[in-house]
């Protein structure tokens, strides 16, 4: 579900907000076995508000954004491969594109801050948070030029698949091939 607030009259808002949710249920029998069944139940919210205010030498372009989702799984039958577990997550964001209106001259600062937690029964909490500034500079000298530069960093957490699951994945040639847990798994950060 997703909502939309754009007045004409006024450029400081242009809001988005989204709330979602997804709720995945597998049950299977696999060869007469057991049933393996499993649920993943996903729900959050995005909030994002774009700004614009004039001055007479520049032109900022504001942004600024957060959002929050939780993820849980949680297995039943004979089910192994995919363990229980839940994740947090939040971030929130702050960027302005500022235009010199006499020069051929933009430069974007923005920074962002991502947090999550993941909890299993079996191995326990896994904290972790990044803050992720951004700077870009564009030069645009000539209509048929432009240079542009950027530094930036990045986050990526591990998901609850990539941290705990476990079990059989599949057979090749005869020989089991398995899932090995890796709960210790930290997140990914790039400059």
């Amino acid at each position: 579900m997703s909502y939309n607030l754009h007045p004409a009259d006024q450029s400081w808002l242009d809001l988005e907000t989204r709330l979602y949710t997804s709720d995945v249920r597998i049950k299977a029998r696999p060869d007469g076995r057991e049933s393996q069944n499993r649920q993943s139940v996903t729900y959050g919210m995005k909030v994002l508000n774009r700004s614009e205010i004039q001055t007479q030498t520049t032109a900022h372009h504001f942004s600024w954004g957060v959002e929050y989702y939780q993820q849980r799984h949680t297995p039943s039958g004979a089910e192994t491969r995919y363990p229980e577990g839940k994740i947090n997550f939040y971030s929130g964001l702050l960027q302005d594109e500022i235009t010199l209106r006499n020069f051929p001259v933009s430069l974007v600062t923005g920074i962002r801050y991502d947090h999550y937690q993941s909890i299993n029964p079996q191995y326990g909490e896994l904290t972790a948070g990044e803050l992720s500034p951004r700077t870009a500079l564009t030069l645009s000298p000539t209509e048929w030029l432009t240079i542009y530069g950027s530094v930036s960093s990045a986050f990526r957490a591990p998901t609850m698949e990539e941290m705990y699951r476990d079990g059989l994945h599949f057979y090749a040639r005869g020989r089991p091939n398995y899932w090995v847990p890796n709960p210790d798994l930290k997140p990914e950060t790039n400059t």
